[in-house]
């Protein structure tokens, strides 16, 4: 037995382990209930992230911009168990919060004014959208809650894709019904953060798609405009070329073939633009630098718009400010281009007896460049706000009247705009609705200060009478049409013409000739049997005498930088694009004589 000591010292070793253990039970059954309220607050998220997730579904399936802002308003209220929500559109720069879609909101209004300390206590930036910080401890007694009937509310900026405020998702608890609830809004915080960067993103991929499809409408809208805008011009075509042939009047042929050419150069700056918007979508879109003298530039451009001016009754006025005779390095066809188009819708959008004004002036000067600026001012009918948002973007015009009462495609400005960003620039529009409009850009050249002011050699005009006797080209071209015109208008040179059908016909036609028997080759690029560029290499790589030295210039539509450049490539001494000018044919033979 054991003795009454060592019985003390038993019970007392028991007591000892019955209190550990009862102390260990207690920490246990806390450790329980800390894993049954986590298991509980993790089941809470779990159900709010797998509603969020219902709520984006919903989203997704509908294309109606207040289907899809309701939508995400009722998940606010629903996922939170909140008593009230809103989608607020931000608009700092009339200083206001316009309700997009609301509910359970205990007010009628729409739009709420908002002041500078307002903006800030809604964690927004007075400067900018793109600065905008979440308030995440929201304020219970910020003014346009308590206005629309929210005693407390927690709420999140909407971005767009650019990160910039789109506007604000809000849910709260009602002023009425806040002694039922037994929690803060901003106890949700890290769901409804969560909550609103999805329904961000959703909205963000919304727009996106709204703007694909409203470009989408523009392009089908652009194409049908092109479709007439190319049929007027073909009607007048073939429409004079029929009472061309059905007449013996002299006057009256001469006044269709005049019609005829008008009309074929409008239909060429109609191709030409959607050939520079299609090198602009592909990225080809590519200057050149060119020596020009400026005041020549601009005396073609006033001559050229001369004559639409004064079909208007219009006064066409150029203000060149003391730079005559300025040489210059830069593309002079692409700023012609510009200028061209600027003026051509100006004297379009101004009415008869209106002005149309090109200024040009220095706006700054060293020793090696100038810095030239541009402006196109008129009278005319003036730009909308709501289109000098757009106005700049590829298939846009103000309304379908425009294409009705005016024409034109809306690529001009989106093209001109390219070029001048391209030359460092850019354009820029001042415009009062009904009091015409202003149009500005500055660009920097060089200048060419090797320039001399020895009077150019002037090419010869249509006027002059040539007599290439003796020499002989051949055209390669496997269009039949192509060399009849070519013939024709060189039939009164007396210059003897052989003709190929592909590339293959002309190797062996000069392979088959003489040294010195041809002058020159014009030679097509796209060609059944042989290519134009592969009829050169062979040309270049045989054994005839004149095989590294028969002057060989393409002439094709293929007029992209690229193709010019392939030509080059292949052996070609030069390049001339379709639609052909006579003019440059002429000088093209009259150099190689020369040389």
């Amino acid at each position: 037995m054991l003795s009454d000591s060592s019985q003390e010292q038993e019970i007392e070793h028991l007591k000892a382990e019955l209190d550990s253990i009862s102390r260990k039970t207690a920490r246990a059954e806390v450790v329980a209930q800390d894993l049954r309220d986590t298991q509980h607050r993790l089941d809470l998220h779990i159900d709010k992230f797998a509603r969020m997730h219902e709520y984006a579904q919903r989203v997704f399936s509908t294309n109606d911009r207040e289907v899809l802002h309701a939508t995400i308003v009722e998940g606010i209220v629903d996922v939170f168990q909140l008593d009230a929500g809103g989608l607020f559109e931000a608009d700092l720069a009339d200083q206001q919060l316009v309700l997009l879609s609301g509910l359970n909101l205990e007010t009628n209004q729409t739009v709420f004014p908002l002041s500078t300390e307002e903006w800030k206590k809604l964690g927004i930036s007075e400067q900018l959208f793109s600065k905008v910080h979440a308030n995440y401890e929201s304020p219970t007694t910020t003014g346009v809650w308590l206005e629309i009937g929210l005693s407390s509310v927690i709420f999140m900026p909407v971005f767009n894709n650019n990160r910039q405020i789109r506007g604000i998702l809000v849910g709260g608890i009602s002023e009425i019904n806040k002694d039922v609830y037994d929690f803060l809004p901003q106890e949700l915080i890290s769901p409804f953060m969560v909550y609103c960067q999805q329904m961000s993103g959703i909205m963000g991929l919304f727009d996106a798609i709204d703007k694909a499809n409203q470009a989408g409408r523009a392009k089908s809208r652009f194409f049908a405009n092109l479709s007439h805008e190319i049929r007027t011009p073909m009607n007048a075509i073939i429409g004079m070329t029929q009472i061309a042939e059905r007449t013996n009047d002299p006057e009256e042929i001469s006044r269709c073939i005049q019609q005829i050419k008008t009309s074929s150069k409008h239909l060429l700056g109609l191709i030409n633009d959607v050939l520079d918007i299609s090198k602009i979508e592909d990225g080809k879109f590519k200057l050149t630098q060119n020596t020009f003298n400026l005041q020549q530039i601009i005396e073609s451009i006033r001559v050229s718009m001369l004559q639409l001016s004064k079909n208007k009754a219009q006064t066409l006025l150029i203000d060149f400010h003391n730079l005559d005779n300025l040489q210059l390095l830069g593309d002079d066809m692409r700023l012609s281009q510009v200028l061209i188009n600027l003026l051509g819708n100006a004297i379009k959008f101004t009415p008869e007896e209106g002005e149309v004004r090109l200024e040009i002036s220095e706006f700054s000067r060293d020793q090696d460049s100038i810095t030239l600026q541009f402006a196109v001012i008129d009278t005319g009918i003036g730009v909308s706000p709501e289109f000098l948002q757009r106005m700049f973007k590829p298939f846009e015009q103000a309304d379908n009247t425009i294409s009705r009462n005016y024409g034109g495609t809306g690529l001009g400005l989106t093209i001109s705009q390219h070029i001048v960003k391209q030359m460092g620039g850019s354009i820029r529009v001042e415009s009062v609705l009904g009091q015409g409009a202003r149009f500005m850009f500055s660009v920097r050249f060089e200048i060419d200060t090797a320039f001399s002011s020895t009077k150019k050699e002037q090419p010869p005009t249509n006027e002059e009478s040539l007599d290439f006797s003796g020499y002989r080209i051949l055209i390669a071209d496997d269009v039949k049409i192509n060399r009849m015109i070519i013939y024709s208008l060189l039939k009164e040179t007396h210059i003897m013409i052989d003709e190929a059908e592909n590339g293959n016909e002309a190797v062996e036609k000069i392979q088959q000739s003489p040294s010195g028997y041809y002058l020159l080759v014009l030679m097509d690029m796209q060609m059944p049997v042989m290519d134009g560029c592969t009829a050169t290499r062979t040309i270049r790589a045989s054994q005839h005498p004149d095989a590294t030295t028969l002057p060989i210039i393409a002439m094709t539509a293929n007029v992209f930088k690229e193709d010019v450049q392939e030509v080059l490539d292949a052996g070609m001494n030069g390049h001339i694009g379709k639609p052909i000018d006579i003019q440059i044919v002429l000088d093209t033979i009259k150099k190689t004589i020369k040389k």
